[in-house]
């Protein structure tokens, strides 16, 4: 298993572990909330209410007192529930800690690592960017020996008086924004460069060049 490897599984383990820590945090936290909300209403509504109508009844208190009793459950649930919220807290810190600890020689091994791997992968792109500079220069010879043909013939045919001048298109074809409608498009700005390698691109971004994905199209 690769240093990269070992650390994905790693944050996969934490994050699992987190998620159920807080998922039991939050559980917990709203049966604190309702447990609450039930003895305040027993404390203030319920009781007081069912101690006066046995009074002014002349019953006996036994309603009272089954409520009681579910105040006092409720109270004592209450109390483990807080109690196990801040051991809970406690977990959650500390489990992070641990992780922390864990984390460091991982991590120094991992920007090791990373730092062999992005050289790979930038020394990757730069031996295909030698590889468009350089088929730019063998394409562009070419080009050039076209104008230059280009130049000879409309060179006779003023000597001959079929023309008046000599004009010939030595510009590269290179538009100044991106185009799908055929027209050639060779520039790379670095805000491009930086959408691209970072995979911040959209699909008008690369949209352009679908249609010269294979050799086939060269025609």
């Amino acid at each position: 298993m690769t240093v990269k490897q070992q650390v994905e599984s790693f944050i996969e383990e934490y994050n699992q572990k987190q998620t159920e820590l807080r998922t039991r945090l939050q559980d917990t936290s709203e049966r604190i909330e309702y447990l609450q909300l039930e003895i305040r209403f027993l404390t203030e509504k319920e009781i007081p209410s069912a101690s006066a109508k046995a009074v002014l009844e002349g019953t006996d208190d036994s309603h009272v007192n089954k409520l009681k009793k579910s105040l006092q459950r409720y109270k004592d649930e209450l109390e483990m529930k807080q109690e196990a919220l801040l051991v809970l807290n406690h977990a959650i810190k500390q489990h992070q800690i641990k992780a922390g600890e864990k984390l460091v020689e991982l991590d120094r091994l991992y920007r090791s690592e990373k730092q062999i791997q992005e050289k790979k992968h930038y020394s990757k792109m730069m031996y295909y960017k030698k590889q468009l500079i350089d088929t730019m220069i063998e394409e562009g010879g070419k080009l050039k020996e076209l104008t230059s043909l280009d130049y000879k013939i409309q060179e006779i045919l003023v000597q001959a008086g079929r023309k008046n001048g000599v004009f010939v298109d030595s510009n590269v074809k290179s538009t100044a924004t991106n185009t799908n409608d055929g027209r050639t498009y060779l520039p790379l700005s670095i805000q491009e460069v930086q959408r691209f390698v970072s995979g911040n691109f959209s699909e008008t971004d690369y949209k352009y060049l679908r249609s010269h994905s294979s050799l086939k199209d060269l025609g």
